[in-house]
């Protein structure tokens, strides 16, 4: 049955997704933890549990520190400005409970079947240029089955 499951997982580019997240100085990073841990999901629900959820509160985010800062700007009044910011605060905390929460969810469900480093070592190498990402990427590849295509998908070639 988990050989069916896996089936769901998509092989990404861990090369081409790293370059995305050093050419938007980090920006992708979130975003490519959101899809990484959405295809184990896809495998095993209980996998990192309201993932959707927490995406959408980190998403709104900057959304919020725009907001802010138009209502600085006009002078808008304080308690308007400190509930901005207390859900600002919340959002980024959506953002970093997305982000390292699920590396280590990625890590986790990874390393039943492929030796990778800790969890600490993961987070450390996120530090340095993201190098994370593409080593957890490659090891979820792994997991996943080579033609990701299904059989609605695939081309009938017919014999000559």
């Amino acid at each position: 049955m988990r050989g069916v499951m896996r089936s769901h997982m998509r092989q990404r580019n861990s090369w081409l997704f790293f370059a995305l997240t050093l050419l938007t100085a980090g920006l992708f990073g979130p975003i490519w933890i959101y899809l990484m841990n959405r295809d184990i999901q896809k495998v095993d629900p209980r996998q990192f549990p309201n993932l959707d959820r927490i995406a959408i509160v980190a998403l709104i985010y900057p959304l919020l520190l725009g907001a802010h800062s138009y209502a600085t700007a006009e002078g808008v009044s304080l308690p308007v400005i400190i509930a901005l910011r207390a859900v600002i605060v919340m959002s980024w905390l959506a953002l970093l409970w997305l982000f390292f929460g699920g590396i280590v969810a990625v890590a986790r469900y990874v390393r039943r079947e492929v030796e990778v480093p800790g969890d600490i070592a993961f987070l450390l190498l996120t530090f340095v240029l993201f190098v994370s990402l593409p080593i957890l990427q490659r090891s979820l590849n792994a997991l996943a089955p080579s033609d990701t295509r299904t059989e609605s998908t695939r081309r009938v070639v017919p014999d000559a």
